[in-house]
């Protein structure tokens, strides 16, 4: 198990949320994964977890997700395996992004073994679909007309859109995902942040080029998921914590102070 430094103190006060039991897997995701988290920018984590089996033959199946993002720090958000696969084998960029760091806070055997199957969930078509397709959503708030949008936050959609593109393109052509951006990268998609602010104009044309370079390119990537080899997986997984329950202390990244955590389940 490996932990992120962090530069700031935790107040002796600060509550910490409780994680699920049986976690796989977790790690610090969002623009601190990227690289370009900015002074203001929240640590964001994300994980899986498996319910305990025996749950999921009562009458109310458990909670799919458990999410926290209201005022508390950091923000988080563990999906129960069943979900988190349907939403790798869909090639949700904020979903398989947590496959590819290059540390975690927790990692479990099982969790390397969801790692080590992280390629099997990659096909050309979905990434066509979400990563073009999560940059378009990012694109229209951006350029949207109504209420006029801060600075900051015109600049955030356009960090978004760079970076969806840049990282989706390079998917295809090596079906590898580049978490974290190489100095060159983050300098493109900072300064594209800059322009796109001042030029509306320009945020268009880089869609429109890297449409077209999404249709383009050569994918060595298959074009369905082999669902029967992540199904026989998730079988094991529930086989597993049919006569197993863990409880892992979290190791929570240190953080500023907040309000006490308010927690979801969904």
């Amino acid at each position: 198990m490996s932990t992120s430094p962090s530069s700031t103190t935790m107040s002796e006060h600060f509550e910490q949320p409780t994680a699920p039991q049986n976690m796989l897997l977790a790690g610090i995701v969002g623009s601190t994964a990227y690289g370009l988290a900015t002074s203001d920018s929240d640590i964001d984590i994300a994980g899986v977890y498996a319910a305990p089996t025996v749950r999921w033959h009562g009458l109310r199946n458990p909670p799919e997700s458990v999410v926290s993002r209201q005022g508390t720090k950091p923000d988080f958000v563990f999906h129960e395996i069943v979900k988190y696969l349907r939403m790798a084998m869909k090639c949700n960029p904020s979903i398989i992004e947590l496959l590819w760091l290059d540390n975690h806070l927790i990692i479990t055997p099982l969790g390397r073994e969801l790692i080590d199957m992280r390629s099997m969930f990659l096909t050309r078509i979905k990434i066509r679909e979400t990563y073009l397709g999560c940059a378009r959503s990012q694109y229209e708030q951006l350029t949207k007309s109504g209420k006029p949008l801060t600075e900051q936050k015109a600049a955030k959609y356009a960090r978004h859109i760079m970076r969806l593109l840049m990282q989706g393109i390079r998917l295809l052509e090596t079906g590898e995902l580049r978490v974290r951006l190489n100095d060159e990268e983050a300098e493109a998609v900072r300064y594209f942040a800059i322009t796109a602010v001042r030029d509306p104009a320009m945020s268009a044309w880089v869609m429109n080029k890297y449409e077209d370079m999404f249709n383009a390119v050569y994918s060595p990537l298959p074009s369905q998921v082999n669902v029967r080899k992540v199904e026989e997986w998730l079988i094991k997984v529930r086989a597993h914590y049919l006569i197993h329950d863990d409880q892992t202390d979290f190791p929570w990244p240190q953080t500023a102070p907040c309000a006490p955590s308010e927690t979801t389940f969904i």
